[in-house]
């Protein structure tokens, strides 16, 4: 599995619009304040059209893809973060060249949408990627965020711990990550908002199962961020992955927090057990990772221990 190195003070971090773009003139003065706070230590440059935004897409697919090389085969370069999510990264991945992003390896950060790219980057390619906040979101996070997730970019194997909230409308209301059995292991982490990785699935660019067996004596540690997905789907979902065998060597399965939605009167509760019936593992949920606030930085490809018990509940970067 590679590394890609380390990023240091006054290195080069840019902005990339491969999904959707920011439009509107609220949303913009909060990309501009994140962009003002990674300049506090960082240099950064942007593609033309992370300000753009048409029906859903910064610009035509093409564009997005040549945009994005351009950014990998810029050596002066050192990380690339998404501008925002959206909904048609995947198609740009008929238009990039894996080839130059195997030859220039360096960070690739994002979320939701931005899942597409890294998790085929990380499990075909070995190359380790960033499910962090997009540039974005990193307006307003909390110190401790933005600190592990600038920590995590410059090579520091560090721990981080349930924040013990959720933020609701502004306002912090306890939340801790839930476990029905204590949790103390290690294993290699993957995964992604689960709509998108929906979407990879049974695809020429679905290389779960290589993944898998090639780390399985690591034993695989699942993490899904779940956007708008009712509980109908994510049974569904989960099934559906567990009869694909993606699941063969999973140690633990992670669940971020979620809007538990459903039609049928099913429960969270009642959606894991039948849809992961099958297994024999630990299962955490709510988790500090979805599309909400506050969240962990993962390491797609990374060795992590995962603990979670009545009195700790953490996550350490390993290797």
């Amino acid at each position: 599995m590679k590394k890609p190195n380390n990023i240091k003070k006054e290195d080069i971090i840019a902005i990339s619009s491969m999904s959707d773009g920011i439009l509107k003139e609220s949303k913009q003065k909060k990309l501009f304040k994140a962009i003002k706070r990674l300049e506090t230590e960082f240099t950064i440059t942007k593609d033309e059209h992370i300000t753009c935004s048409v029906k859903g897409e910064s610009c035509d697919a093409r564009t997005r893809a040549k945009d994005f090389m351009k950014l990998v085969e810029d050596k002066n370069v050192k990380c690339i973060i998404g501008v925002t999510g959206g909904n048609y990264l995947i198609e740009v991945l008929d238009y990039l060249n894996f080839d130059l992003i195997k030859k220039n390896v360096k960070w690739i950060q994002g979320q939701s949408d931005i899942t597409i790219l890294l998790y085929l980057i990380t499990t075909k390619y070995d190359i380790q990627t960033i499910y962090s906040y997009n540039a974005n979101s990193m307006a307003n996070i909390s110190d401790e965020e933005y600190n592990n997730n600038i920590l995590v970019l410059k090579g520091e194997k560090i721990i981080q711990n349930d924040f013990k909230y959720q933020l609701i409308d502004g306002e912090k209301q306890v939340s801790h990550w839930v476990c029905k059995q204590d949790v103390d292991l290690t294993g290699r982490i993957i995964g992604g908002c689960l709509e998108c990785l929906m979407d990879l699935v049974g695809t020429e660019y679905d290389y779960t199962t290589k993944f898998i067996e090639k780390y399985k004596n690591d034993g695989i540690i699942w993490y899904f961020d779940i956007d708008y997905m009712n509980n109908e789907q994510l049974l569904r979902n989960l099934w559906h992955l567990q009869k694909l065998g993606w699941f063969k060597y999973s140690k633990c399965i992670i669940l971020g927090r979620v809007e538990e939605t459903s039609y049928t009167g099913i429960t969270l509760d009642e959606t894991l057990i039948r849809g992961l019936r099958e297994l024999n593992v630990p299962i955490i949920t709510n988790f500090d990772l979805g599309h909400t606030y506050p969240r962990i930085t993962i390491v797609n490809g990374s060795i992590v221990r995962l603990i979670c018990n009545e009195k700790e509940h953490k996550v350490e970067i390993i290797n």
